[in-house]
């Protein structure tokens, strides 16, 4: 885990309106602590995340996926890992940063969803994270420092 480094998730069908703008405004906000995000490359709201954190003049270090069915191909990144299943791909991209920004599909967590297993893998490291939800509500959640130690 690297204290400057945040992870996005988010969904292939891109945001809401919004969700874009909360989006946008949070992204802002973590430029001011955070210096890299690590991003899984795909279409949607992986693609205009890393629009946003480029434009703000950070770091991009891309996890793409194995499949590209989804993956972005995004040119513009620092640094691209070697291609990976989705799962572990999204666990390295958790393990590697200090926190987890999420713009989930749905108001309700489901199972079956991308973004909404790496929110659980952040949750059970521990990760400091918040949700913006499709209709731009914000959700802090502050980590618990006890379950990422073990």
């Amino acid at each position: 885990m690297v204290n400057d480094h945040f992870a996005f998730t988010g969904t292939k069908d891109g945001w809401t309106d919004p969700q874009t703008k909360s989006a946008c405004a949070e992204l802002q906000r973590l430029r001011e602590k955070y210096t890299v995000m690590h991003n899984g490359d795909c279409v949607g709201a992986d693609e205009r995340s890393a629009l946003v954190w480029d434009a703000l003049k950070g770091e991009i270090v891309l996890h793409p996926p194995i499949n590209p069915k989804y993956r972005a191909f995004l040119q513009f990144a620092q640094v691209v890992l070697p291609e990976d299943d989705y799962i572990k791909r999204d666990h390295h991209m958790v393990d590697s940063s200090s926190y987890l920004l999420g713009t989930p599909k749905t108001m309700y967590e489901y199972l079956r969803s991308g973004t909404w297993s790496t929110v659980r893998y952040a949750r059970k490291r521990g990760l400091p994270l918040t949700l913006v939800y499709p209709d731009g509500s914000v959700v802090h959640e502050p980590g618990n420092v006890f379950n990422s130690i073990f």
